[in-house]
């Protein structure tokens, strides 16, 4: 992304939305390392002169081209296509059983792989497919970015900040929300009930309705056209998914509920009868789909061992609803009205 990019899609809006946040020394720092990547490293291993300025110890920062996208031992990891979330987190655990280990200091403030992990995550699900190598590198960027952005904000005085003291505060309340509501989310639910629920909403029903669908992948609308047209006047599908997606283990998804979809996709491929393909472009986040299907079934009711995570996780949301009710219901709440406001607005008299 060009410094010109990176400004538009970083920096000026909040320049739009808090026009005297560009006089903040914070603000100024975080532009410099948003514009620059002020860490890159010179040769795999070594850390820039930016870097080493800076005070960084451990592995620094990588640059994309440095960044491999397969799984430590190379080979691409079944388990991700299986189930991409579990696959993360299963990466984030291992790194949480050294937590206390430091993978980096920023001018002597350790960074551990604990945080590493807790940044881990926070990443899309799909972002498993990076690897272990690959993903607690793009984590660690990160949190030395963050760190040294920190530091220099200490040194503006915006530590003793109000407003900053006031966000602090809220943000520490939410890490104990969150960690109340997995703790919930996580907790013990009595077999029976797992098992009641099964056979009320899965035992005896059809399974999932699937369907096999290759894709073709590019970044404009104009080039998925073109692509169309070619495919409507008599082109090879496969041949042309090939080139385009530049390796045909990318051409066909397999069969898929359509859960595992965004809606948008989703609600297209499962629109489609096994053998039409779609006759516009389909947006997706990082380009454009032409979708082709080539078969759909019905899966079988899946067996209690399948759905009894997912059947759990469905109880516990459930008594978490009645908890949060049941609190809102007992607590005592007092709202205040709100504040004036044309006073509030109006310009501070001298």
């Amino acid at each position: 992304m060009s410094i010109r990019s990176k400004f538009s899609t970083f920096v000026a809006p909040r320049l739009a939305r808090s026009p005297g946040l560009a006089a903040t020394p914070l603000f100024l720092t975080a532009v410099l390392l948003a514009l620059t990547g002020a860490l890159v490293l010179t040769s795999p291993g070594h850390a820039s002169d930016e870097s080493k300025a800076a005070g960084v110890r451990g592995p620094a920062p990588s640059t994309p081209d440095q960044q491999t996208p397969s799984p430590r031992g190379g080979g691409v990891d079944p388990a991700f296509a299986r189930n991409p979330a579990a696959s993360l987190s299963a990466i984030a655990d291992h790194l949480d059983t050294g937590g206390d280990a430091v993978a980096a200091e920023v001018e002597g403030r350790p960074i551990t792989q604990g945080d590493v992990a807790d940044v881990i995550r926070g990443m899309p699900p799909n972002a498993a497919a990076l690897g272990l190598d690959a993903l607690h590198r793009r984590a660690l960027d990160q949190l030395i970015r963050q760190k040294l952005i920190a530091i220099a904000a200490e040194k503006s005085g915006l530590g003793t900040n109000p407003i900053v003291q006031r966000r602090e505060k809220r943000a520490a309340e939410q890490v104990l929300v969150e960690a109340w509501l997995s703790r919930w989310v996580d907790g013990e639910v009595p077999e029976a009930d797992v098992r009641a629920r099964y056979d009320r909403d899965v035992a005896g029903k059809p399974g999932p309705e699937e369907v096999r669908a290759q894709v073709i992948s590019v970044l404009t609308e104009a080039d998925a056209r073109k692509l169309i047209g070619q495919i409507q006047a008599g082109a090879d599908f496969v041949e042309l998914a090939r080139k385009a997606n530049r390796t045909a283990a990318g051409v066909d998804l397999g069969y898929l509920p359509i859960e595992a979809f965004d809606p948008g996709l989703g609600s297209v491929i499962f629109s489609l009868a096994p053998g039409q393909i779609t006759a516009y472009p389909v947006r997706v986040p990082h380009g454009y789909f032409i979708v082709r299907v080539q078969g759909r079934r019905q899966r079988e009711t899946p067996s209690f061992e399948a759905v009894r995570a997912d059947l759990r996780r469905e109880l516990r949301r459930e008594a978490l609803v009645g908890e949060l009710r049941a609190q809102s219901t007992a607590a005592r709440v007092n709202e205040m009205p709100p504040a004036d406001h044309d006073a509030a607005t109006s310009p501070v008299k001298p």
